[in-house]
C-alpha cells in the first residue's frame, strides 16, 4: 500500500503521513480535523484580513468520510483561501 496516508489523530485534529519515492514517511497538514466521522476544513484568518471577516476561523464540513477524499478537498480550499487573501491585500 505504498503512498496510501496513514492518519494519525491527535485532538480532533488530523496529521497525515504519507510515504514518498524513497519509501520514508512524510507529514503533510492540510488543515483538517475529524469529527463524528466526517472531515472538516479549519483555517485561521491572519491577522492583518480580520477585519474582513466576521470569525477568526474558516470552519467547513468537507461532506465526506474518505481521508483522500478530505485531503484533496482541503488542499483545494486552501489554495482558494489564499488567493482571496492574496485579492484582499492587494485591494487594501
Amino acid at each position: 500500500m505504498s503512498g496510501a496516508p496513514i492518519p494519525q489523530v491527535t485532538h480532533r485534529h488530523l496529521s497525515v503521513f504519507i510515504r514518498n519515492n524513497a519509501g520514508e514517511l512524510t507529514k503533510t497538514s492540510h488543515y483538517l480535523f475529524e469529527k463524528r466521522g466526517y472531515y472538516y476544513f479549519s483555517r485561521r484568518i491572519p491577522s492583518d484580513l480580520r477585519g474582513s471577516y466576521k470569525t477568526l476561523r474558516v470552519v467547513l464540513s468537507l461532506k465526506t468520510k474518505s481521508l483522500n477524499l478530505a485531503h484533496s478537498r482541503a488542499i483545494s480550499l486552501s489554495s482558494k483561501l489564499e488567493e482571496e487573501w492574496h485579492t484582499l491585500r492587494f485591494l487594501n
